[in-house]
This record gives structure tokens, C-alpha cells and sequence, in this order.
């Protein structure tokens, strides 16, 4: 059995950053075209290996490198997994058990925003992804199915 801060943390973290892509931005009514044009943001990193899993998974998106010639702009970023203070109390910290070469689990977010109306088209994240290229397949395949279901 998983403790409760592992099986709840994910949910709970997901809720905030839904709501934190989605300050400041209307949920677009308007549906993401194939064919649109993206621009997909830097990311810390994140935005070239979004761009290979969308080339990859065959994403009827247009890339493009000049955010005026966009529809959409890809935003989003990398955080590291911090140990909540549940765990710290529990097990007396992530310092003394984790393995110095073995990677830490990361927040990954992802949203699109419409660049003519500034709605929020679609977000997405994922916690607890160690791998940046399986994160970022994760979203392609979840784009995809959003694309291909036009909703």
C-alpha cells in the first residue's frame, strides 16, 4: 500500500497547477484545429523535447519559430518534486534517503494559450516523472487524442 501523501500529493498538486495555468486566462470555447500554428515556448529545457515528442507522435500542429505567425503559444515549465512535510516529519527528510545519482521526481506543466483572444485552450501536468522525453510523450499522446476528439 502507498502512504497517503504519495497516493493524494500528485492530486492535490495537479489541482493547483490547472488553477495556476488557468489565472488569468478564460477556457477557450474554440477547440485546437489540426493544423494549427504553435509557437512553443523555451521551458527551461522542456520546450525542445515537447517539440521532438510532437514530431514524433505525427501531431497535426504547425510549428512555427516566430510567435506573431501563431495561433497558439505553448507555455509551461519543469519543477523539481520538493518533499511535502508530511514525508519530512515521517521519514526525517528526502536529504537522508535519497540516493545522491538517482534523479528526483519532477512537476511538469504544459499550457495553451489562443494568442488572439488570450483564452486558455489546454493544459496539461504530470508529477513524479523522473524523464523529461517520457513527460513530454505523455503530453504529445494527450494532445493528440484532444486534437483528433475536437472538444
Amino acid at each position: 500500500m502507498r502512504p497517503i501523501a504519495q497516493t493524494k500529493l500528485p492530486l492535490v498538486c495537479m489541482v493547483v497547477v490547472f488553477s495556476l495555468a488557468a489565472y488569468g486566462h478564460r477556457i477557450s470555447p474554440f477547440p485546437i484545429l489540426p493544423n494549427s500554428s504553435v509557437f512553443i515556448d523555451p521551458m527551461d529545457g522542456f520546450g525542445p523535447e515537447l517539440e521532438k515528442a510532437f514530431l514524433q507522435d505525427g501531431l497535426r500542429l504547425v510549428i512555427v519559430s516566430d510567435q506573431k505567425a501563431a495561433d497558439f503559444e505553448i507555455t509551461g515549465g519543469i519543477r523539481d518534486g520538493e518533499p511535502t512535510s508530511i514525508e519530512s516529519m515521517t521519514w526525517g527528510g528526502s536529504e537522508q534517503q535519497a540516493d545522491v545519482h538517482e534523479p528526483r521526481p519532477r512537476f511538469f506543466t504544459v499550457a495553451i494559450v489562443s494568442l488572439k483572444t488570450g483564452d486558455l485552450a489546454w493544459g496539461y501536468g504530470m508529477s513524479g516523472i523522473t524523464d523529461p522525453l517520457a513527460a513530454a510523450d505523455s503530453c504529445a499522446k494527450q494532445l493528440k487524442d484532444k486534437i483528433k476528439l475536437r472538444r
